[in-house]
């Protein structure tokens, strides 16, 4: 007899694609994670500036705003039409309730697209406020593209002139967290069209190795079946973990991995308000280990390290 190995059992792991449907309130999503747990130690993102580059945060709606870029003269920082980036704000605050807000409305026009340079434009406003500062601590993207043929030499090219500029916000002391995307192989998103599925949804920036890239799964730890799967197009292991989604928030459903990232810049900005040191090469490795494994031990192309968790290894 050579070895006897465990009869285990065995069952399917369960996805989650509908997004009509809350799983969970923003609040249940804070306790789930542990901020609150943080909250009862004082912990609640006092210091801390998050960066919402995206559609515009209203700031007669959400007064944490203090500031920020947009690609539109007529519709200044602390104004918006279309209400993605309220969401974002809504949920990076509903983790670390303390912080306040840059407004970096890089998507801000009508049509809810932006440009690459946009992207750039904001970033390098970024970059020089926290030169001047330290703030933002931390930049939450909830954007990219969804197929390879819109920029292919931005897509696959970690040379592209953002993609550098990203880089840099990380070298300069900010922290970078990026969507993984909507074009998951369960089901991906109408604009996705045939870049779906590993290999084919993760591009540029969102999936550079120095980025924190986030997937979504939801509070009863099931994996959302729109997120993009690794490998991405400038690292193989990503994403880097989940954070929660489809949960009732400034909408009733905050869905997608739009909804997943501020919430995860929200939870880094709590480990960031207990200790104003952390880098973000830290904070991602704090993450990693930390984060709870729910569809397969170990790193996966799907969920990456696991959920995240509102915790410091010093405090578990």
């Amino acid at each position: 007899m050579r070895n006897i190995w465990t009869d285990a059992p065995i069952e399917p792991f369960v996805i989650d694609c509908d997004s009509a449907t809350p799983k969970g309130t923003i609040q249940d999503v804070a306790k789930y994670l542990g901020c609150d747990r943080l909250w009862d130690m004082g912990v609640k993102g006092q210091r801390i500036v998050i960066g919402i580059c995206d559609s515009g945060v209203d700031k007669s709606k959400i007064p944490a705003v203090i500031g920020g870029w947009s690609s539109m003269s007529s519709s200044p920082p602390g104004t918006a039409t279309i209400e993605h980036g309220m969401m974002c704000a809504t949920d990076a605050l509903g983790m670390c309730p303390e912080a306040k807000i840059y407004d970096l409305g890089i998507t801000k026009k009508p049509t809810a697209f932006g440009k690459i340079s946009d992207a750039i434009a904001a970033y390098e406003w970024a970059i020089e406020q926290h030169r001047r500062d330290g703030t933002p601590h931390i930049l939450s993207n909830s954007w990219g593209i969804y197929q390879k043929s819109w920029a292919p030499g931005y897509a696959t090219n970690p040379e592209h002139p953002f993609t550098r500029k990203a880089v840099e916000a990380i070298d300069t002391g900010i922290i970078v967290v990026f969507s993984a995307g909507n074009c998951g192989i369960k089901c991906p998103y109408d604009k996705c069209g045939s870049d779906t599925g590993p290999g084919k949804s993760i591009w540029g920036a969102n999936g550079h190795p120095r980025v924190i890239t986030a997937g979504a799964a939801n509070i009863l730890e099931e994996w959302i079946g729109c997120t993009s799967q690794g490998p991405a197009a400038l690292d193989p292991r990503k994403p880097d973990f989940c954070a929660p989604s489809h949960f009732k928030g400034y909408f009733n459903v905050d869905d997608g991995t739009s909804a997943a990232t501020p919430v995860c810049a929200g939870v880094i900005g709590l480990l960031k308000s207990f200790d104003l040191t952390l880098t973000h090469d830290e904070i991602k490795g704090i993450l990693q280990k930390t984060a709870k494994d729910f569809c397969g031990n170990g790193w996966n192309a799907n969920s990456g390290h696991g959920m995240i968790q509102a915790e410091l290894p010093s405090i578990r």
